[in-house]
């Protein structure tokens, strides 16, 4: 790297009153323009646009003549010289993929009132866990509310679930904000162009910083145009600077920077690559809106520079005795008794704006909007704008995925090419005639047939007239017309065509994807289970690629949470309406998560089925454990869903089995048994509980045994081996009887309780015909004694 580390390291020894001379930071913008433009950066730049290339299908054509004996002026065979286009079906494969997987921002409140809020929280419901009960009972004796409402768990699994994932309103609210402004800046698309810029060039990165109406503004930055110092880390967290090569308008650099004379923007103009010598100046520029040069461009190096800066205050005591503390940009020559000198080193952001090739600095200066720590004990620190990430970073150099590509797409578009001019030079079968064979032979009416019209009815009929004798009346044996093979042409052909398929294999393997992957053609009877771990392996093998977008999605992220935390702190009014005065005075950390992917939902999904079939959890725990994000979470959500399960189902066995042991004990009493017979039977039925309990513990043991069994055989694809089916069928088998007793029972109990309806219906028919002849007999007493 052809840097001037000397000059950079007197800007750093020098004093923060000289570094804000503007004279210093054209110094420095000298640097940088030479050494993006020689050595170390032009070397790279040139190493990216080849990468590009063969990325895209664009790969140079020109040196394959020399491997084809083709001097590019005459050429004897005609041949498609386009590019084949062999690695953009794997780099798309590779982004769609990444692209499939989603993250969120997550947010979480690390400020002392903030944590202690929360372990407040947290002790509260297990206070109300363990003590709810007592509290509640003397709450409703005294009439006194003596205990704070909220969430109050079942036992320690659900306490954990609950504030393994818990979130304050102020951490939701500004989570919402940090994912208002990615999504007013479009992240999926910047995510695409990262993804991009990491596979081609093996280097990404983003600027976030404020724009001129106070909104955070998230950009990619291009590789090619950046310029960076020296770094032993992927994520260049050590940079000194960096910065940027851009093309401005003149009517952006005229909004930018409105102190610019007219003059000076006109000279600007004339400088650029698009530039129209013939214009010259004319006064009504400095008054017209529109002129004809505000669209031409120049480029700029836009930079930044991180140094420190040694902060002087000088504090002295009043007569009223108040403490008054002033800023000192220069060290005191003298400094009294009565007056304190307190320096205190603070890292700042210097930042500039080069024109290149006109030595003029539009800007130079402290950076605005500075990029600092939110925490207290880290405020000395402060951020650059441009967060960036190199996998494999080994002296600012890596092996990006074109370079290993590299050498199987030249050995496959030789072959390409080789096919192609085979293939020209092919000749078609042709066909040996024996002249002597067909001489003038008489056809009958007075027509002969020459050895050409013989050709002709044998092209055209297959039917072919020739002479078996000659003149002499001796016998021929050979035929007319030989068939000529063409078998040298397809034996060279099929070679290709192994070839081809040899570094098409090659190249698959470099780069880590299989057929299951790509999306090729596969075996039909592959198995599930093996489709699943042969796209896992290429995932693995590419995950470092992804990992480096997630550490710019991080970086940048928290950088825009910092800026959206100073905006509602010191007056950003737009973020503060959004998020309201919740979050001031609070400070959070920002960390992505990564959702759930295909082969998680899969995999939980298993897991799901397994423990419905067996009847471990209802539907309702299923359709929420499906819709929560965190596998971690959702895995502790199906264990307590199970536990709470069999939890029930015990308490429905003891149930029934101490109804069971009431109605006993009813009827021994009905019966007239002695105390001795009833103690007994207490004793029998508690033996009976706890021959129940464990009946039923044994039962979930196996219950769980067979649900491993069928997970193991979902996650690797393979069959249950005879004695591992024999043992399921079983427990399927048992449980399936069980089902139907119980039915059968349920069905009886209906036909009891029916058969009982329909006794006390005839016993109230035959009451009432009992009256109604009583009623008779009276009716005719009464008659008679009327008669008499």
């Amino acid at each position: 790297m052809n840097l001037d580390d000397k000059k950079i390291l007197n800007f750093h020894l020098t004093n923060g009153a000289l570094k804000r001379e503007a004279s210093e930071g054209l110094k420095v913008a000298k640097i940088l323009e030479k050494a993006f433009n020689e050595g170390f950066f032009s070397r790279r730049n040139k190493k990216f646009i080849k990468n590009r290339a063969f990325s895209r299908g664009r790969q140079p054509m020109k040196e394959y003549l020399d491997y084809l004996n083709i001097d590019g002026k005459e050429a004897f065979v005609n041949l498609d010289m386009k590019a084949p286009a062999i690695a953009p079906k794997f780099i798309q494969v590779m982004i769609g993929g990444f692209m499939k997987r989603e993250e969120k921002v997550r947010a979480s409140a690390v400020d002392p009132v903030s944590t202690e809020r929360k372990k407040i929280e947290r002790e509260n419901a297990e206070f109300r866990m363990n003590q709810g009960a007592e509290v509640a009972q003397m709450e409703q004796q005294f009439q006194v509310e003596l205990m704070p409402k909220g969430f109050t768990p079942e036992d320690e699994d659900e306490l954990e679930l609950f504030f393994s994932d818990y979130q304050t309103p102020e951490e939701i609210m500004f989570e919402q904000g940090v994912s208002f402004v990615l999504h007013q800046n479009t992240w999926p698309v910047i995510k695409r162009k990262l993804l991009e810029d990491l596979i081609e060039v093996g280097i990404a990165g983003t600027k976030t910083y404020v724009a001129p109406n106070g909104q955070v503004k998230i950009k990619r930055v291009v590789p090619e145009n950046m310029i960076y110092s020296f770094s032993e880390y992927d994520d260049f967290r050590d940079l000194s600077f960096i910065g940027e090569v851009v093309s401005k308008k003149i009517v952006e650099i005229r909004n930018e920077y409105p102190n610019m004379s007219e003059d000076e923007l006109f000279k600007l103009a004339k400088s650029g690559k698009n530039r129209n010598s013939s214009l010259g100046w004319q006064e009504r520029y400095r008054y017209e809106v529109d002129r004809p040069y505000d669209d031409w461009t120049v480029e700029v190096i836009d930079f930044e520079i991180r140094t420190i800066d040694s902060l002087m205050y000088q504090a002295k005591t009043n007569k009223f005795g108040n403490l008054i503390v002033e800023r000192k940009d220069k060290r005191p020559t003298k400094v009294s008794e009565n007056k304190e000198l307190i320096t205190k080193d603070m890292f700042v952001i210097y930042h500039g704006v080069y024109v290149l090739g006109m030595d003029k600095m539009l800007h130079w200066g402290i950076q605005k909007n500075m990029i600092k720590p939110s925490v207290v004990k880290e405020m000395a620190d402060a951020y650059f704008s441009y967060s960036l990430y190199m996998y494999e970073n080994l002296d600012l150099e890596n092996m990006p995925i074109p370079e290993r590509m590299e050498t199987s797409i030249r050995q496959m578009t030789l072959a390409h090419l080789k096919i192609q001019q085979l293939v020209a030079k092919m000749r078609p079968p042709g066909v040996a005639v024996d002249v002597d064979a067909l001489t003038d032979m008489d056809l009958g009416q007075g027509k002969s047939s020459t050895p050409l019209d013989a050709q002709a009815v044998y092209d055209q009929t297959g039917v072919l007239y020739y002479k078996s004798k000659n003149e002499e009346g001796e016998r021929s044996n050979g035929l007319p017309f030989q068939e000529l093979p063409n078998s040298g042409g397809a034996a060279q052909l099929q070679q290709l065509q192994a070839t081809y398929n040899f570094y098409l294999d090659r190249l698959r393997a470099e780069i880590g994807l299989n057929e299951v992957a790509e999306g090729a053609s596969v075996n039909p009877r592959m198995g599930v289970g093996v489709a699943q771990a042969q796209i896992a392996v290429s995932n693995n093998a590419t995950d470092f690629i992804y990992e480096g977008y997630l550490s710019i999605f991080n970086q940048t992220a928290f950088k825009a949470s910092l800026l959206i935390y100073d905006a509602t702190m010191y007056g950003g009014e737009q973020y503060r309406e959004y998020m309201g005065e919740s979050v001031k005075d609070k400070k959070f950390d920002i960390k992505i998560q990564v959702l759930p992917d295909e082969k998680d939902k899969q995999y939980l999904e298993a897991m799901i089925q397994t423990a419905l079939s067996a009847q471990q959890i209802e539907f309702e725990d299923a359709f929420k454990i499906r819709h929560i994000e965190n596998v971690k979470l959702a895995e502790m959500y199906l264990t307590k869903s199970k536990k709470r399960r069999q939890r029930e189902q015990m308490e429905i066995a003891q149930q029934n089995s101490q109804m069971n042991a009431e109605a006993q004990q009813k009827s021994i009493q009905a019966k007239g048994q002695s105390d001795a017979q009833l103690q007994q039977m207490q004793s029998q039925s508690k033996a009976s509980l706890i021959q129940i309990e464990m009946s039923m513990k044994a039962e979930m043991a196996e219950q769980e045994f067979v649900q491993n069994i069928l997970l193991k055989s979902f996650e690797t694809g393979s069959t249950l081996s005879p004695e591992l089916r024999m043992i399921v069928d079983s427990y399927m088998a048992k449980k399936q009887a069980k089902e139907q007793a119980i039915q059968q029972q349920q069905v009886q109990q209906m036909q009891e309780m029916q058969a009982q309806e329909m006794e006390g219906e005839d016993m109230e028919e035959e009451m009432q015909g009992e009256e109604m002849g009583e009623e008779m007999e009276v009716e005719e007493q009464d008659n008679e004694g009327m008669a008499e």
